[in-house]
């Protein structure tokens, strides 16, 4: 099993940051590209939040994670190291699935340097934040497709623009104690870069509900 010190090396340096900032308050103290399906947009039968743990073999494989993007990842290649994780010292665990863009792909340096990768994380843990907590410092924002699954939604600073292209601060998906969140960033810190820009906020909240879907099943 990995550990995280070797997928924040694999990550980009902005996409590592803010995934890890994000896990410490929740864990408690392209192209016009198809995008995702809205499947819990429009379902009338909310889900209600357990608080107990999924199986680890409840948790969905990077194939299936891929399919609730919606074709964005065309052209992108899965890295090899993607796959289930644990955290033994808190009793956590999860799944991380990671893309590399074509440009990321390339041999040419300059290229790479253009570069994007994907990141669709989800992360078990007992000592998840509950919803109650985090609303009081200001950052769940309310959301349909969210309240359907009897869970909530979260972002760092408490503040998303949904139309805005994806970035390195993810919006989380909390649901019991599986958050689910969907990153985007460029080879380095400073670096922007338009792969896969067409994914917005939007976007990344509906995969992150398809894949607290697919756990649920």
């Amino acid at each position: 099993m990995k550990r995280q010190p070797f997928r924040t090396r694999l990550l980009p340096i902005s996409s590592a940051c803010a995934a890890f900032a994000a896990g410490l308050l929740l864990a408690g103290c392209g192209d016009d590209a198809a995008k995702p399906a809205t499947t819990a947009a429009t379902s009338s039968t909310p889900l209600a939040a357990d608080d107990a743990l999924p199986p680890r073999d409840a948790l969905p494989d990077c194939s299936r994670v891929e399919a609730t993007l919606g074709g964005v990842l065309s052209g992108w290649k899965l890295v090899d190291e993607s796959g289930p994780w644990e955290n033994p010292g808190q009793s956590g665990y999860g799944v991380d699935c990671i893309w590399w863009s074509p440009h990321l792909q390339s041999a040419n340096d300059l290229d790479k340097l253009q570069g994007a990768s994907l990141m669709v994380r989800i992360n078990v843990t007992p000592q998840m934040q509950s919803e109650a907590d985090v609303r009081a410092i200001g950052w769940v924002i309310d959301d349909p497709a969210v309240n359907a699954l009897g869970g909530y939604l979260t972002v760092v600073g408490g503040q998303l623009a949904f139309d805005a292209p994806l970035g390195p601060v993810p919006p989380e998906v909390v649901v019991g104690k599986v958050s689910v969140s969907v990153t985007r960033s460029g080879v380095m810190l400073v670096n922007s870069t338009d792969e896969g820009s067409a994914f917005t906020h939007r976007d990344a909240v509906d995969a992150a509900v398809a894949v607290h879907r697919l756990i649920r099943k």
